[in-house]
């Protein structure tokens, strides 16, 4: 019993170390790959879970690691009441590059654990373009947190592509 004991206390000690913050496509907290039809609008949410103040970066990359031509934020963002009275969204001097906030001084309200920001996310319409949504620590010296962004055509792209190869097969 002392065993298990020492074992829960450590699970819950290991557990409240590893405060994240990480990336959620439309509050949806468990995506990884979002598949996303060409041109529309998705909102990228960032969330903590504590309640510890940070400053963080959120930027779109292609698979290279530059910037990616597939997507891009629009400007428009939301700043969450959990993120503290003093949280604040600037631009990073970087091409789809944004840097948030989540402080809050005395008198309150503190940061809280939950939804801090979420930024607007636009598909550029680029034919099967991968982009990646990236959260780095506020030093650039490591990645938080990645979804990858699947554009999928739009059907009438797709009709057009099949008309096109079964002409190309018929040629030969």
């Amino acid at each position: 019993m002392k065993k298990l004991l020492a074992l829960m206390l450590v699970l819950g000690i290991t557990s409240a170390a590893n405060a994240t913050l990480y990336l959620s496509v439309n509050g949806d907290t468990t995506v990884e790959i979002a598949d996303v039809e060409s041109c529309t609008t998705v909102m990228i949410d960032v969330y903590s879970d504590d309640a510890t103040p940070y400053g963080c970066y959120v930027g779109i990359v292609d698979e290279a690691g530059d910037d990616c031509t597939g997507g891009e934020f629009t400007g428009v963002y939301t700043i969450y009441p959990a993120a503290g009275k003093d949280a604040a969204v600037s631009d990073a001097e970087l091409p789809n590059w944004w840097y948030a906030e989540a402080l809050g001084y005395p008198p309150g309200p503190y940061t809280q654990a939950g939804k801090h920001f979420d930024f607007q996310y636009h598909c550029l319409g680029a034919f099967c373009e991968w982009c990646f949504v990236e959260l780095w620590n506020y030093d650039f010296n490591e990645v938080l947190d990645t979804i990858a962004i699947h554009q999928i055509p739009e059907p009438a792209t797709m009709l057009l592509l099949g008309l096109g190869g079964l002409l190309l097969r018929r040629r030969k």
